[in-house]
């Protein structure tokens, strides 16, 4: 309805992928570069700290429009696993 829920809903959804981001570079570091578990916890643990720093503020814009994406996340994930387990019991 206004340019703040829009901007409320693209905070939540940005800090959210950098979030996801992070965690998911830290299983390409031990998996792909074969970093040792615990310098590459530590380097995580930073990024993941300023990253979380970050969806926290953003948490606050929940109730200005930021519910919108994550009850759209929601659905579309329960949309594919729904799909992914229909799947797995017919074959």
């Amino acid at each position: 309805q206004s340019s703040s829920n829009l901007s409320s809903a693209y905070g939540i959804v940005v800090s959210t992928d950098m979030v996801i981001t992070t965690i998911l570079i830290f299983f390409v570091i031990l998996k792909r570069w074969h970093w040792h578990p615990v310098i590459a916890l530590s380097v995580i643990m930073i990024l993941l700290i300023i990253d979380l720093a970050f969806f926290g503020a953003n948490l606050l814009k929940l109730a200005n429009g930021g519910w919108y994406p994550i009850i759209t996340a929601i659905s579309i994930f329960i949309l594919m696993s729904t799909w992914q387990r229909g799947r797995m019991l017919l074959a």
